[in-house]
């Protein structure tokens, strides 16, 4: 339990955010007083909330980071990649829409893009080879 130094409350140590710089690893305010503090400082400072201003760009910043983080990529490859598979899945037994990158959770290279659908079987079946080929040999017998 912890008491927070805004509305003197004790709470469990959940309802507050870390922080590494005070002693026990935890912010002063707990989550609650965080957000009512925060939530209050762009009401009154409005011009200074960026995403608020700028919602394209935010769009257009939060996706290219997470391309580039997650799968080492940029809009531009992408685009090709959507482009190349005229936004269908790369799946040749599918012609659904592309909804998610496809990658190989071991390397990280990107394979390319796939229907929610098909994506989700191969992580079901562990991107396994042989479990594939054998539900191929199961449903054609």
């Amino acid at each position: 339990m912890k008491q927070c130094k805004k509305c003197a409350e004790l709470k469990d140590l959940s309802e507050f955010n870390k922080d590494k710089r005070s002693k026990d690893g935890l912010s002063y305010w707990c989550r609650k007083c965080h957000n009512k503090q925060k939530n209050q400082w762009y009401k009154d400072n409005p011009e200074k909330n960026w995403y608020r201003n700028n919602p394209e760009k935010g769009k257009k910043c939060s996706r290219k980071t997470k391309l580039k983080q997650l799968y080492g990529i940029t809009p531009e490859i992408y685009q090709e990649m959507y482009e190349n598979q005229n936004g269908i899945c790369a799946n040749p037994g599918c012609d659904n829409p592309v909804e998610v990158i496809d990658h190989d959770h071991i390397t990280g290279k990107v394979r390319g893009l796939l229907c929610h659908g098909c994506n989700v079987s191969l992580g079901y079946l562990k991107e396994d080879k042989s479990r594939i080929l054998g539900l191929v040999e199961y449903i054609s017998s």
